[in-house]
């Protein structure tokens, strides 16, 4: 109150004021412009202060800058990551529609509630060519902006895929049939990176478990570079996620030159894991400017899943083969997580080349920049050319 007193009664300037009393700059100057409610209540009893909770909004402002869709379940997910960080709750608690709908109210003048349009549970149909265009035209403006068009250097698309073990395999010989069968290791994820000009990142491996636990044996034989971690599902949630970038992703990414401050794109989806606070910020810090693809359309708009998660898995099965056609029919062999890492690392080396990473980018518009490359611009060409045809058809038939 102090600083708003400094503004109101001794005609202090806002800057002035914010910067002397230790306050953020907008939040004081709508509390000035009478944007707050100020009849609102933050006591001991508030989930936040003032001030970290205009850090949730700032956060839902970035996200949505990026092309990041917010609903409600999404909102109060970050903000029990907040509040978790702050100590202000446990991680298994939710937060109550009360709590959601005063959030709205006290900030209605910086966030607005759209009803989304209804979304067809076919991700092909899901995506409208006016969401393309958007898409399109906000990935044109961020390259022209930072002059990332010659540089491809600095335009990276990351993105998990899952290992999952085949469960059993048969093989017959001529006097017996003997079963390989896989230890239930369940699914390994593996985060993969790669550039526009053709360069991708070592692997990444997220085995399930406690994340105290550490197994370097897990990483025998592995490809140069890779490293892993540890999570209670296996999957990347957002602690994973932000080891990855700071231990593994700013260890490798290139830059080009000396200057710490040239920008990075980030293409990615919109996973929760990947848009937490913490990562918003990180990237601000690292000079990473993050662009959430569409819902419904990294198969047909990511270069990692247009040209290399295919190549990938099909190669891993085969290295799978090979490993256990090494030993005598007799004796069979057993492919534990121990193996993973060596298995799929080779895949990962064969299947992660320059010219297939580099038409990934090509086919995905990206890089070198053209919309209408788009995959899936096609998908709905062909859709829409289909639907004008059965329509002639029926007219003839008529």
């Amino acid at each position: 109150m102090a600083a708003y007193k400094a503004v109101k009664e001794d005609h202090m300037p806002v800057d002035r004021a914010a910067v002397t009393f230790g306050v953020p700059k907008q939040t004081l100057r709508d509390r000035v412009l009478n944007k707050v409610n100020l009849r609102a209540k933050w006591g001991k009893d508030s989930l936040f202060t003032l001030d970290k909770e205009e850090q949730l909004v700032n956060h839902l402002e970035s996200l949505a800058q990026v092309g990041y869709v917010v609903n409600r379940a999404k909102v109060n997910v970050l903000a029990i990551e907040l509040a978790v960080k702050l100590g202000r709750r446990n991680s298994d608690d939710k937060l109550s529609n009360f709590w959601y709908y005063a959030f709205l109210k006290r900030w209605d003048h910086r966030l607005k509630v759209i009803k989304p349009r209804a979304l067809s549970s076919t991700p092909a149909a899901a995506m409208t060519q006016e969401n393309i265009d958007d898409y399109y035209s906000d990935l044109n403006a961020v390259l022209e902006k930072y002059n990332l068009k010659s540089k491809p250097h600095l335009i990276y698309n990351l993105d998990e895929t899952g290992i999952q073990l085949r469960p059993v395999i048969t093989k017959i010989s001529t006097s017996k049939i003997i079963s390989v069968t896989f230890p239930n290791t369940g699914t390994i994820a593996i985060v993969a990176c790669v550039n526009a000009a053709g360069t991708a990142l070592p692997p990444y491996y997220v085995f399930e478990g406690k994340h105290s636990e550490t197994n370097d044996n897990f990483m025998n034989n592995a490809t140069a570079g890779s490293a892993y971690t540890m999570s209670d599902s296996g999957c990347v949630n957002s602690e994973v996620f932000m080891k990855y970038l700071n231990e593994h992703f700013l260890k490798f990414v290139q830059r080009g030159s000396s200057d710490n401050t040239e920008p990075i794109l980030l293409i990615y989806d919109g996973h929760s894991s990947h848009v937490s606070l913490d990562v918003v910020q990180w990237a601000k810090e690292h000079h990473l400017i993050l662009f959430v693809l569409p819902p419904h359309s990294p198969h047909a708009l990511q270069p990692l899943d247009i040209a290399c998660f295919g190549p990938f898995k099909t190669a891993f099965h085969r290295e799978c083969k090979l490993y256990m056609e090494k030993e005598t029919l007799t004796k069979g062999r057993i492919i534990t997580k121990y193996k993973i890492a060596e298995l799929s690392g080779k895949a990962y080396l064969e299947s992660m080349t320059p010219v297939t990473i580099q038409e990934g980018f090509r086919k995905a518009g990206i890089s070198p920049f053209d919309a209408n490359m788009s995959l899936l611009r096609e998908l709905i060409q062909k859709k829409t050319c289909n639907t004008e045809i059965s329509s002639m058809t029926m007219q003839k038939q008529r």
